[in-house]
């Protein structure tokens, strides 16, 4: 067991700290903290926390060894921040065997007066693969939440807790299904040394119990101090030592209790936050419950239905579904209805169809007057409502359209019921209403709209027109005209069904002739006046008689009334398109906009159900079954009568149905019946909107991208439907449109500018991206799948360097490949895959020829296991040295070693353009492919027959090479030394054949331009040496230059002893001390030479290798640093050039801040030389004159929106302060002084 170090030997390691820092450090912890951890790691930590600051409030270490990984948070203490991390880890995929985590001693806080956090986890990853990408990732989490935590207000520490919870439940569905069973859960509680409180917890290991746990235990108001995590054959113990959060003791039966209880509930509900549409919200609702709950009675009834999955599925979906449905139903009555979850898959909450009539009546029949039974048929209706709902939100196989069926019904009943109520209310005070000759007048009361349709959604108005048959009066004591009875009642009717919210089942009357200018109830003789042929209806008015149903009263006056309805609009004649194209633009204009609308945007329900009116109204004079008030009815007989082909009529159904579906769960979420806009792409909103829909993660899909797809794919085929049927008379107005309606309508489409729509998506050139998608669309076979897929394509192109590019290799690819349509058929179930492709495409000409060339290389460079996986040496060299020609074939060995350098460098240049990996891991794969060639050519000749090579050789790497940063073009600079003097021909034959292997150009190109120039006397030299004639050759005739070369110097193939001594041999020669200025006229010379005709502006095309402020001047600044300092720290033998600079640093040959700026250069120069090279497979170092491909260059350097004129900023920027340190680090080496802070 480690122990506490002393003060002492902490400074001794951390010279730089604090001596109060350290010592408050030592004291900061518990003894379990300094006994969990070695001293290396205790003084890691230390320099860790001393480096925190507002603007760095946390870090986190990541190792990888033989026993796992490692993860290591060290941040500053907010209440909850464990819950967090572990949300974070386990959303990315970290599965946690053991763990230590600890917080500062409240005792002793930093002199700012806050407590840190030193939390260190062991595991593994499961459904994820370990690299800096993964890391990146979560430290990037991790940072995102710490930010908002560090801003300290209440508002912020909610967002930092919805920023994971949200991670989590995205992350829930590939990790979780869906449980029988809940594993049981232990829980005992010790007391230990005051004021804490020790709980151990034992379980089975299941994603998410630290995330679930920590955060139940955040809910009773626990602050964690230690926690100790261990994992045993898939039984985790986590014992978590606590306080209360005025760090008091927890003490007594009942808070424990309620601890316990709480822990229990709050992690098995955990494994459902996916199925809330709101995860977050569902959440926080879930912890007011709790505290509700844990105080009731009765908590043994609670704990049976938690045990129950059902419950818990149910509760989250309840909870995350809807404010409304939490403020007005849930959190007022949860004890009523909480019981009502779970249950068998046939469950039903509802009344059941065909009996919500009669359960009314005996609600209202038990009621004394007219105001109780309002009172109970309202009652009756929020209920119902309610259950409605939750029959369609928690049974799976509920569609909207029975949802649509099940509220209609209630709705008619509740009309029905409440004009009845009306009726004979007003009948005791005035008597029935008569006509002239004394004849009962009849009334129906007729639906309109949604209602009409029979197709009623959450927060539908319910559209309604009273019609009575007769002038007259009363036939009562004290009569009255009918005109005015009528009125009443219809008064009467709105007042008694009350809206709960507005829009929740409000009554709308504004469809009745002349709207709110009309009277309420309408005569038999103003409706034939206003709605008949001659009449002061507008266009739009009398279509909307299409929907019109009768749903109560007289039922054989409202059937007069649809009989009527049939003359005035299916006669032919009746309705002006043009004028329901004037009232569109204006809907558009006033309700709509640029915003995409689930109503109102062009193609949209609006636009849809006048359409579908409109082909009702033109064919339903001759097709009597085109005269229903029901859209799908109408669909089938437009299909049945030849009006729309079978797929078209099926194609808008499922419109309509998706649209009503978006538009039911905007204003659930949102309880609001009239604002339809479309959450922001990208938002938190528009994923809750998704899930509520009922989407989930699937076929590689969030929720959030599938509704963007289905919009999009859905809207334009209503678009295309539109445009077939009426596009010579205008109906639909003028829209942005999407790359879906030029994928299912093409370029010529009404009304669509597809110049503009292809802008939007960032295609250029117009003209040849429309003959992309016709030609694509056209291998496709199955037009609406390859429609979504474009949707996403286009989405991923619109963020790539060249959408032109990207499209027109992709449509070069379907063309190489054999089966096209297969090809999309995976691409949609994979849009992953599609995303990287897509990168590909844009961004290097290069790699896009490769892949259609070798259409077989996608799969392969794609799998995670090759793509996120840094390259093996080993396994690289026994690929080339089997298989065809490996032991004898020339030409079909050269072949196949020059395929598997392609696809190679296909792989490393997506993980370079398409993953953002780290330059030193592109740099070091890039050099590990080079070692592998080489190794392999040189084993392969040895083992040829006739050869006769003893094992005394060497293959030396020098520039690029040696330095393992090789980059995608680079010559491999190669020496081949022989430890042993004399001749060495075998040796020198096994060069050339070495050269033959990679440098000759087949048919399939070249495999590496192998340089030998730099070997002793250059050109003229022998192709081999011997160790001593190299050593004599250095020591006596070599420029200082050629010695500046050997500090790369590294062996890569043949003995590895031989290249050692080589190395050991000439290390002197070049660490020899030598006078500053020798050094420096010497590095002087070399830059002069390599900027001979380079020294242009960067108007001119910037050299980023050569030029000035160059690749080169910081490569010869830290070689001239090395060569002046060798001598007196030989550890600075180093070839790669940013290891270098790190070592200078730290030995203060070169300040911090001169070493991290050109660090950054070198950085930025380098990856601006790499998309060069990868973008056409060239030596290119300069910048392109042509300012489209500097934009492009621009945007690929950025992997982002980076205009040309900010990119040559940055790079001019960066060459100056390169070019000043460059100078200035001369001028020192001159002068002989090296100290950074000269």
């Amino acid at each position: 067991m480690e122990s506490r170090p002393s003060f002492d030997s902490l400074r001794s390691a951390l010279s730089g700290i604090d001596p109060g820092f350290a010592e408050w450090y030592l004291g900061a912890f518990s003894d379990s903290y300094y006994s969990s951890f070695g001293e290396p790691e205790i003084t890691r930590h230390c320099a860790t926390l001393a480096g925190l600051s507002a603007g760095t409030p946390v870090f986190l270490d990541a190792r990888e060894d033989s026993l796992g990984i490692s993860m290591t948070v060290i941040g500053y203490d907010h209440p909850g921040v464990l819950s967090m991390i572990t949300g974070v880890l386990s959303a990315m995929g970290f599965q946690t065997v053991s763990g230590r985590i600890f917080s500062s001693s409240r005792a002793a806080p930093l002199p700012s007066g806050r407590r840190v956090i030193i939390d260190r986890f062991r595991g593994a990853l499961a459904g994820a693969i370990y690299s800096p990408l993964w890391i990146a990732d979560v430290r990037r989490h991790v940072a995102g939440f710490f930010a908002l935590l560090e801003r300290g207000d209440d508002e912020s520490a909610v967002r930092a807790r919805r920023y994971v919870n949200e991670l989590v439940a995205d992350s829930l569905p590939s990790r979780l299904g869906a449980p029988e069973i809940f594993y049981p859960i232990s829980v005992e509680m010790f007391p230990i040394q005051a004021p804490s409180t020790l709980m151990r917890v034992t379980g089975q290991d299941t994603p998410y119990f630290l995330y679930a746990l920590t955060g139940a235990l955040g809910l009773q108001g626990i602050e964690i101090e230690e926690v100790v995590i261990e994992t045993s054959e898939g039984e985790a113990t986590d014992e978590i030592t606590f306080v209360d959060t005025a760090g008091g003791s927890v003490i007594g039966t009942r808070k424990q209790d309620e601890i316990t209880f709480t822990t229990l509930l709050a992690k098995q509900f955990t494994y459902f936050l996916a199925a809330a549409p709101d995860p977050f919200e569902a959440l926080v609702r879930f912890e007011l419950l709790l505290a509700d709950i844990t105080g009731l009675p009765g908590r043994e009834d609670w704990r049976a239905l938690i045990a129950d999955p059902r419950f818990m599925k149910d509760l989250a979906k309840l909870l995350g579904a809807s404010t409304f449905l939490w403020e007005d139903v849930v959190r007022l009555q949860y004890e009523t209805v909480l019981p009502l979850l779970g249950g068998g898959p046939d469950r039903a909450f509802a009344c059941p169809l065909g009996q919500i009539d009669s359960r009314l009546a005996e609600v209202m029949d038990g009621r004394r007057d007219y105001a109780e039974k309002i009172a109970a048929l309202n009652e009756f209706k929020d209920r119902e409502i309610f259950l409605i709902d939750l029959d369609h939100l928690l049974n799976a196989g509920r569609d909207f359209r029975s949802f649509a069926e099940h509220l209609t019904e209630l709705a008619e009943a509740v009309i029905r019921a409440a004009v009845g109520a009306a009726f004979r209310e007003l009948a005791a005070l005035y008597g029935d209403p008569r006509t002239v000759a004394g004849l009962e007048a009849q009334y129906a009361v007729m639906a309109l709209g949604k209602m009409g349709g029979a197709a009623l959604g959450y927060a539908s108005d319910l559209e309604l027109m009273i019609v009575y048959s007769d002038a007259g009066e009363t036939n009562g004591g004290t009569p009255v005209p009918n005109t005015e009875y009528f009125e009443r009642m219809v008064q009467m009717l709105v007042a008694a069904v009350r809206a709960k919210r507005e829009g929740i089942f409000e009554i709308d009357l504004r469809l009745r002739p002349y709207g709110g200018d009309g009277p309420l109830a309408v005569s038999l003789d103003a409706f034939c006046r206003y709605y008949g042929l001659r009449g002061d209806a507008r266009s739009w008015e009398r279509l909307s008689l299409v929907r019109m149903r009768c749903i109560g009263g007289d039922r054989s006056f409202g059937a007069r009334l649809e009989r009527l309805r049939d003359e005035f609009i299916y006669g032919g004649g009746s309705i002006d398109i043009g004028e329901i194209h004037r009232l569109r633009e204006r809907q558009f204009k006033e309700l709509a906009g640029l915003r995409p609308n689930a109503k109102y945007t062009p193609g949209a329900l609006a636009d849809l159900e006048y359409a579908v009116q409109l082909l009702q109204v033109r064919f339903g004079w001759q097709n009597p079954a085109l005269r229903t008030p029901r859209i799908h009815s109408a669909l089938a007989g437009l299909a049945r009568c030849g009006v729309l082909t079978a797929d078209e009529g099926d194609e808008i159904g499922e419109a309509y149905d998706f649209l009503r579906r978006l538009i039911n769960g905007l204003r659930m979420l949102r309880g609001n019946a009239r604002d339809l806009f479309l959450p922001a792409p990208g938002s938190l909103e528009y994923g809750h909107v998704a899930r509520r829909m009922g989407y989930g993660f699937a076929d590689g899909l969030s929720a959030a991208q599938q509704l963007h797809v289905d919009f999009d794919t859905h809207t334009a085929l209503v678009r295309a439907f539109i445009t077939r049927h009426f596009g010579t008379e205008g109906l639909l107005i003028s829209g942005e449109g999407t790359i879906a309606d030029l994928v299912v309508a093409g370029s010529d489409s009404p009304g669509i500018d597809a110049v503009a729509v292809l802008a939007r998506y960032g295609f250029q050139n117009s003209k040849r991206a429309m003959e992309n998608l016709k030609r694509l669309s056209g291998r496709a076979g199955d037009r609406g799948r390859f429609t979504r897929l474009s949707v996403l394509a286009a989405d991923f192109m619109r963020q790539s360097a060249d959408p032109d590019m990207a499209l027109n290799n992709w449509e070069r690819f379907t063309e190489a490949i054999g089966d096209p349509a297969a090809h999309f058929r995976s691409m949609s179930s994979q849009p992953r895959k599609l995303e990287l492709l897509a990168g590909i495409f844009a961004a290097s000409q290069f790699l896009a020829d490769i892949l259609i060339g070798n259409p077989d290389f996608l799969d392969w460079t794609l799998d995670p296991n090759n793509l996120y996986r840094p390259l093996s040496k080993d396994a690289l060299v026994r690929e080339l040295s089997g298989g065809p020609g490996s032991r004898g074939i020339d030409d079909e060995w050269r072949a196949r070693i020059r395929r598997v350098k392609r696809r190679e460098i296909l792989r490393i240049g997506t993980r370079d353009i398409c993953l953002g990996m780290p330059l030193d891991d592109i740099v070091s794969d890039l050099s590990i492919l080079a070692d592998a060639f080489v190794e392999a050519s040189v084993a392969r000749s040895a083992r040829l027959p006739g050869w006769a090579l003893r094992s005394d050789y060497s293959v030396i790497a020098l520039g690029k090479l040696g330095g393992a940063e090789l980059n995608y073009s680079s010559d491999i600079d190669l020496l081949l030394v022989v430890d042993r003097e004399g001749e060495a021909a075998e040796e020198a034959a096994l060069m050339e054949r070495l050269i033959d292997d990679l440098s000759r150009q087949t048919g399939d190109g070249y495999a590496y331009r192998v340089d030998i120039r730099l070997r002793p006397h250059g050109s003229a030299g022998p192709m081999a040496s011997g160790i001593g004639a190299l050593e004599e050759y250095y020591g006596r005739i070599a420029s200082l230059w050629e010695l500046q070369a050997l500090i790369k110097a590294r062996s890569v193939a043949g003995n590895e002893r031989a290249g050692r001594a080589f190395v050991d041999r000439v290390r002197p020669i070049v660490a020899a001390r030598r006078r500053g200025e020798e050094i420096a006229q010497s590095i002087a010379r070399m830059r002069d030479l390599a900027e001979l005709g380079q020294n242009r502006g960067l108007s001119h095309g910037f050299d980023v290798k050569n030029g000035i402020g160059g690749i080169r001047d910081i490569e010869f600044a830290v070689q001239g640093l090395q060569l002046a300092a060798l001598w007196e720290y030989p550890e600075l033998y180093q070839g790669n050039t940013r290891k270098a600079l790190a070592l200078l640093r730290d030995r203060g040959l070169i300040s911090a801040g001169e070493a991290g700026q050109l660090d950054e250069g070198y950085t930025l120069l380098r990856s601006i030389e790499h998309c060069l090279q990868l973008f056409e497979d060239r030596q290119v170092h300069a910048l392109p004159l042509d300012a489209a491909e500097l934009s492009g260059l621009a945007r690929r350097v950025s992997r982002g929106g980076e205009s040309a004129t900010v990119f040559l900023d940055r790079v001019e920027k960066c060459s100056r302060g390169i070019r000043d340190i460059y100078n200035r680090t001369l001028h020192r080496i001159s002068e002989d002084r090296l100290g950074a802070s000269i």
